[in-house]
């Protein structure tokens, strides 16, 4: 991760999206990992805030840099030390869900590769003997 390009970007939507900066032109800011900033009410106090942070574009390839249009940019800047924090915190949980899901996909694989065997070895007339 390149955090020292990691900045806070207010978009004309009004939303807030933390990204790193790969580059820029005239016209385009490209950024990698967009995280939409959110805050939302704590569950256990009333009077505070809690900041959350979740891809911006579900639909996007997470990993795939993503070009901004500089016009439906509003404000661009640094981020404070609790907010790189925060950043890096949901970039790390973002992997761990990554690998999760892809030793599941890997067990679920093995898993039916195992069932797919057994139908054939049972659909073959084995009469009593047994194949290995």
């Amino acid at each position: 991760m390149q955090l020292e390009n990691l900045r806070l970007i207010k978009l004309s939507s009004s939303e807030t999206v933390i990204a790193e900066v790969q580059s820029e032109t005239n016209t385009t800011l490209i950024v990698i990992h967009p995280l939409r900033a959110l805050v939302i009410p704590s569950k256990t106090s009333s009077s505070s805030l809690n900041l959350a942070m979740m891809k911006w574009e579900m639909f996007h390839d997470f990993e795939e840099p993503m070009v901004l249009n500089k016009y439906a940019v509003l404000a661009i800047g640094k981020v404070n030390d609790e907010i790189r924090t925060a950043y890096i915190d949901a970039m790390h949980r973002y992997h761990e869900i990554i690998k999760l899901d892809q030793s599941t996909e890997l067990d679920n694989t093995d898993d039916d590769l195992e069932k797919e065997l057994e139908m054939i070895l049972k659909s073959l007339d084995t009469k009593g003997r047994v194949l290995h």
